[in-house]
């Protein structure tokens, strides 16, 4: 298969996998339903993860606190302020963005282990304000009264018609980052990824890549926020601790983060999971490391990889006949 016909095919493929989502959104009960938001909302921030740890290849411990903005700052706007969802949602979008680019300009200077440092450091301090904040964020106690989802008045009271808008939602960021991944910036991208000193001699603007990278994915990990606050209408800062950001990361490396697609497979993977562990509840952080592990030995570009294992074979297999 050339490259010319693998694109269509990854188009129909991904559409048949999106018109699935919709049915089971549609026609499937409440609780499959449910189930699916998260998987569209974890999807979205695994894909935004994707950008800074698969194509530019910078780690980040600090994704969840991205989500939290965005999802505190809807709930806030929504809950207390009166407005309705959408521009309460741009609002919390955009701080997000705003903040991951003046970040970027500080933690972006570093590299490796002490990036990885500094994005923790930053998901603590947020965490801590969560908390500290009770007269704005409900503190400990999480905040409550975060209103349906509003679309200039028409309140999304029914989960599953939350569901077709969360998965539309994720396959508008996917597709999105699909673009990126095959245009010229996804290029330069990759080259940062690869080596940095190379990618700065053929004249790419490194610290400006990595920036645009590290911002585009807090704006996207908004949108994830902003749709998590009214889907569960309650937000307590245990959902963005680090240990958030840890999972997000292992999604994005067992799904593969080179490719589009791939975070996507690894959080539902991930979100589906304890669904079929419920025996070994005790036992879930060992079958998920001892997943990670598999993945990393076998398969270090992730689960979406799996294709590639086949194709060649076969292509081995007819050049011997």
């Amino acid at each position: 298969m050339t490259a010319a016909t693998r694109l269509p095919v990854r188009s129909l493929v991904g559409a048949v996998v999106v018109a699935a989502l919709l049915c089971v959104a549609l026609f499937g009960d409440r609780y499959a339903a449910s189930v699916l938001v998260y998987i569209a909302v974890y999807g979205i921030l695994a894909s935004s993860l994707g950008l800074v740890v698969g194509f530019a290849g910078q780690i980040s411990l600090g994704h969840a606190a991205f989500f939290a903005l965005g999802a505190y700052g809807t709930g806030i706007l929504t809950a207390t302020a009166g407005w309705w969802s959408i521009p309460a949602m741009a609002v919390g979008i955009a701080v997000c963005a705003v903040v991951g680019f003046v970040l970027g300009f500080v933690l972006l200077r570093l590299s490796g282990y002490y990036l990885a440092m500094g994005t923790l450091a930053f998901n603590s301090v947020v965490t801590v304000l969560l908390v500290s904040m009770a007269g704005l964020t409900g503190g400990g106690t999480g905040l409550a009264g975060i209103p349906p989802l509003d679309l200039f008045g028409w309140q999304v009271g029914d989960v599953s018609t939350f569901a077709v808008i969360a998965v539309l939602a994720a396959t508008a960021v996917v597709v999105s980052n699909a673009l990126i991944h095959d245009s010229a910036a996804g290029g330069a991208l990759f080259a940062v990824h690869d080596d940095e000193a190379m990618a700065a001699t053929v004249g790419i603007d490194v610290a400006r890549v990595k920036r645009a990278a590290f911002t585009l994915a807090a704006a996207q990990a908004g949108i994830a926020g902003g749709l998590f606050a009214h889907h569960l209408r309650f937000l307590a800062p245990s959902d963005f601790s680090v240990i958030a950001s840890v999972t997000l990361v292992v999604m994005v490396l067992i799904g593969g983060g080179a490719r589009p697609w791939g975070p996507v497979l690894g959080a539902t993977v991930l979100t589906l999971l304890p669904e079929f562990i419920t025996e070994f509840e005790d036992y879930s952080l060992l079958i998920t490391g001892g997943l990670l592990i598999v993945v990393l030995v076998f398969l270090p570009k992730g689960l979406v990889s799996l294709p590639d294992l086949v194709v060649p074979r076969k292509r081995r297999a007819g050049a011997s006949s």
